[in-house]
């Protein structure tokens, strides 16, 4: 308009107007189009699975669809999570093109790291069919994903080579022992008094049985969980502590059946890792699940042991992977203090494992169960362990993993291996026959199968229990 003034032309200036009211009026429709869409579009996220293994491929169907036809073109991008991998944009975009009503596409993803994870809402681009107007925007579905770390499927939960599976969070809805309502049979074990033992059913049977009754008393359990540097020992997905992780959750799911009180405790090299006292309630027995899938082996540090933070070496790695795709000069500085260490709820001097089960036991009363989840390289403070979580009436129960069963092996040495997981099985009996604790074995079936055929082992004897 300004140039039709100066070159004092009006049919320039009433052409340049007549452009400007289609504009307007283009625009007050495109707005009230982009409004209808807006209004009428649906969007939605679908999951191949809601639970996915570390690193484990998985499919997330996005799909949008409108009531009617329309002259706006929607862009619909898929956010997903920043732990997960790289997804090109061009993968998890769908696009309803002006007329059409509906679209669909489907891309694969894998995250790196256990824990929840969330799809954000995805991002909208609405679009006029002349390519005049645009609007973006976030609106539309989350998704929550639950990431597990990658866990072994041939656990072994026995004594001297024999699976005990009845063992694994066993603990009945009225919990069994010397009460006066008789609650069934079942077979003698190594401890059992022999004052219970039901001398009819015996002799029926012709091998021991024990008649057990209810008794009604609420229990708490804490759970002690060993995760050390050398509960790293073994294949990735495979260690020790991977396979004490899936006891440690069997327990937590018994828990959560009989509606026990629960607390986790986590064991690092120089001190706490986690602390949740007990809880009988469903947000808790999620938090205890969630710490259990955080945890990952610790590493001996020379930091001052009366240094205490409350950050956790799995947040710190999942902010670390994070601050890796920022290129930031705040990205840079931050990074090296992530990386430093692992970080510790509280430093403890002395034996962590030792210290974690007096301080977890410290404010309980009443009948308590200490369950310690840990392996058989620190025997000498673990037995001193047993004996002090087990006074005071507590029962403890020891879910131990032998080294040996996590070492590479060759057939060479197929013979010393035999005879360390002897000694193995020695030192469990041991810590079985001390007064209120019982011990199991925990690791891989087949590699204790391949040890249990080389040689025999003799099964515990009763006088030995």
């Amino acid at each position: 308009m300004l140039l039709a003034v100066v070159l004092e032309r009006p049919l320039v200036l009433s052409g340049a107007a007549g452009i400007g009211a289609v504009l307007v009026v283009s625009q007050a429709t495109t707005v009230s189009a982009f409004t209808d869409t807006d209004d009428s579009l649906d969007v939605e996220y679908t999951l191949s699975q809601s639970r996915v293994a570390v690193d484990d491929t998985m499919f997330v169907t996005m799909s949008a669809q409108r009531p009617t036809e329309s002259d706006v073109a929607v862009t619909v991008t898929a956010q997903p999570p920043l732990a997960a991998d790289p997804i090109d944009e061009s993968e998890r975009q769908l696009r309803l093109a002006p007329g059409t009503t509906s679209a669909t596409t489907s891309f694969e993803m894998t995250v790196p790291l256990a824990g929840r994870v969330e799809l954000s809402e995805p991002t909208v681009t609405l679009a006029d069919r002349q390519g005049l107007f645009k609007e973006t925007y976030q609106r539309g579905p989350t998704e929550t994903l639950t990431v597990e770390p990658r866990t072994p499927r041939d656990i072994h939960i026995g004594q001297g080579g024999d699976r005990m599976l009845a063992a694994y969070g066993d603990h009945p809805q009225n919990q069994s022992g010397a009460g006066l309502t008789p609650a069934g049979l079942r077979q003698y074990l190594p401890g059992d008094a022999l004052n219970r033992i039901d001398w009819k059913a015996t002799a029926r049977q012709a091998s021991p049985y024990i008649r057990e009754f209810e008794v009604e008393a609420e229990r708490t359990t804490l759970l002690i969980v060993d995760q050390r540097a050398a509960m790293g020992v073994g294949p990735t997905g495979r260690t020790m502590l991977d396979f004490t992780r899936e006891v440690g959750l069997g327990l937590v799911q018994s828990a959560a059946e009989y509606n026990d009180a629960l607390g986790l405790y986590g064991v690092g090299d120089d001190g706490l890792t986690v602390t949740r006292a007990p809880t009988a309630t469903s947000a808790g027995y999620q938090q205890i699940r969630r710490a259990l899938h955080e945890l990952e082996p610790t590493r001996p540090e020379s930091q001052s042991p009366d240094t205490e933070t409350t950050a956790h070496p799995a947040a710190a790695r999942r902010a670390l992977r994070l601050l890796s795709m920022d290129d930031s000069v705040l990205s840079e500085r931050i990074s090296p203090f992530l990386d430093a260490s692992d970080a510790y709820v509280q430093r403890i001097q002395g034996d962590p494992l030792f210290e974690a089960v007096r301080r977890a036991q410290m404010n309980e009363v009443g009948q308590t169960w200490t369950m310690i989840l840990t392996n058989d390289s620190n025997r000498d403070q673990l037995r001193e362990t047993a004996r002090i979580a087990s006074k005071r009436g507590h029962s403890v129960l020891i879910f131990l993993t032998p080294a040996v069963l996590f070492e590479e092996r060759s057939l060479a040495t197929r013979s010393e291996t035999h005879q360390r997981y002897v000694s193995f099985e020695e030192f469990r009996r041991e810590l079985h026959g001390l007064p209120r604790v019982t011990t199991f074995e925990v690791g891989p079936s087949e590699q204790l199968k391949t040890i249990l055929n080389s040689e025999s082992v003799s099964p515990p004897s009763e006088s030995s229990s």
